[in-house]
């Protein structure tokens, strides 16, 4: 195979040019490019097929054309890199003139029968038909129906796709001449529930490190964590409307002391156990003080059933949340935040 020698490279790249599908590099590129032809050449002459390759590798970057790829591939074919030898051929001689029994292009053909030979080809089909393929590692782009040549041995095949599994397999022993297929089936990635997705995540498990049972001191068989946060919402507004209703009297008591203190009489004219001669609005002054006192104590009773309640629902949640339990999760957006409850009450 080596007594071929540099004479066929020097007669492919005589054919740079022939193809206008290839753009021509200018300036300083083409000067680069042609010296980096110039060196795989001599490389070649000299028999020194690594440098040949790194050369030509080169090269390709700057220009790439069906010739010089072919160059490309009989160096590798002559450095042992029979896998690579075997797709730079095949895109050279894709991409070569209809007429391929004219030179170099009858060169070009035979030695990718010889490379064949040397690889084993795999056919990778793939389902969905737009998975990207990687063999050892190497990204080779969609692979459904492709052809792949690979050195004999094993080898590992993946397809990859957002939104699915990645999809492996290890191939056998593969021998040169083997021609073998390849299937790659993706299954689709679980989507995440909704209490998953909110829920922060922790790594150590609720009930590790707590009795499972505590939070039964709270959410007793015949109180469920609905009726419980129904009575803290109520709480809450028994609070505020009492609070509401107590400040409210406490102003109009004073308006009404205020005018009798116009009228001339003293501040304290209306205190409990005074003769009968007392000013008539001094009934009113002492139904607003028994109507504020009761506000005020239904005020700090609801406070009170309000922070027990809240503190109970909030508590046996914590305690005993899980996938099937209510979970209590911080939200926010652009227009604000707030908490979500989220599970089956």
């Amino acid at each position: 195979m080596a007594r071929r020698g540099w004479k066929w490279l020097s007669a492919g790249t005589l054919c740079l040019c022939t193809s206008s599908a290839f753009a021509a590099p200018d300036g300083a590129d083409a000067a680069r490019h042609a010296e980096l032809v110039r060196r795989g050449n001599a490389a070649a002459k000299a028999k020194k097929w690594e440098e040949c390759t790194a050369s030509l590798e080169e090269a390709i970057k700057i220009q790439s054309t069906p010739a010089l790829l072919g160059d490309l591939g009989l160096c590798e074919e002559q450095a042992g890199r029979f896998a690579l030898a075997h797709k730079h051929l095949s895109r050279a001689l894709e991409a070569a003139p209809a007429d391929k029994d004219v030179e170099p292009w009858k060169r070009l053909q035979a030695a990718l029968v010889r490379v064949r030979e040397r690889v084993a080809l795999l056919v990778i089909t793939t389902d969905p038909s737009n998975v990207r393929v990687l063999v050892d590692g190497r990204p080779l782009g969609q692979g459904d129906g492709q052809t792949i040549a690979v050195e004999p041995g094993r080898h590992t095949i993946a397809g990859r796709l957002d939104g699915y599994e990645d999809a492996i397999v290890q191939t056998d022993d593969l021998r040169a001449g083997a021609f073998p297929h390849v299937q790659l089936t993706l299954r689709p990635k679980p989507r995440a529930s909704l209490s998953s997705a909110i829920r922060p995540p922790s790594s150590v498990s609720p009930s590790a490190d707590r009795p499972a049972d505590l939070s039964r001191l709270f959410t007793p068989a015949w109180s469920p964590r609905g009726v419980l946060v129904t009575l803290a919402y109520a709480g809450a507004a028994t609070t505020l409307a009492s609070g509401v209703a107590a400040l409210g009297l406490e102003i109009h008591r004073a308006s009404l002391q205020a005018g009798l203190v116009e009228k001339g009489y003293q501040h304290n004219s209306c205190r409990y156990g005074l003769p009968p001669s007392t000013p008539a609005e001094c009934a009113d002054i002492r139904a607003r003080f028994e109507q504020r006192d009761t506000s005020v104590d239904v005020l700090i009773g609801s406070a009170i059933t309000f922070a027990t309640f809240a503190g109970a629902a909030g508590l046996a949640m914590y305690l005993d949340r899980g996938p099937s339990r209510p979970t209590v999760a911080a939200t926010a957006s652009t227009n604000g935040g707030g908490i979500v409850i989220l599970g089956k009450w």
